[in-house]
């Protein structure tokens, strides 16, 4: 399944899966969204753990969050020029609240940035090892305790 025809596998639900998928993401828990299209709670918690079910489930939560985060960019521009006509406002506790939300934001940005970084060399790592292991694999051998030991 992938993102080009999530329509055609909404479409393909059971009625009560589809109004059970639509609860879900117009609330915030899954007793709300049970009480929203008129199922058990139990019912939607056997849905979450259908596969099917869920796979479409997230990919529509991620198709949301990409909708918001583009809306969120759209408006960053135009909230940095408001921080920036408040850091010149001629009010000194104006100009204070401002400056402390850009440093508030930038350590933030940082952050992700580092996180974002570790992840990426994490993942590297991870396929490099996967690779290893996998022509590894047709040799008798295997890695314990980072001792290379033969089986």
């Amino acid at each position: 399944m992938n993102q080009f025809n999530i329509t055609d596998d909404i479409s393909r639900l059971p009625a009560n899966q589809s109004k059970a998928l639509t609860a879900l993401l117009k609330t915030p828990s899954i007793a709300a969204a049970s009480e929203e299209c008129g199922l058990s709670v139990a019912t939607v918690k056997r849905y979450l753990a259908d596969e099917n079910f869920s796979t479409i489930y997230r990919k529509q939560r991620m198709m949301i969050l990409q909708q918001a985060v583009a809306g969120l960019t759209d408006l960053s521009s135009l909230a940095v020029s408001k921080i920036e006509d408040a850091m010149s406002s001629g009010d000194p506790n104006t100009e204070l609240r401002a400056a402390c939300r850009v440093l508030d934001y930038t350590t933030k940005l940082v952050e992700l940035e580092r996180r974002i970084r570790d992840q990426d060399e994490i993942e590297e790592r991870l396929s490099r090892l996967e690779e290893a292991s996998s022509t590894n694999g047709s040799s008798s051998s295997a890695m314990r305790g980072g001792t290379q030991w033969r089986t």
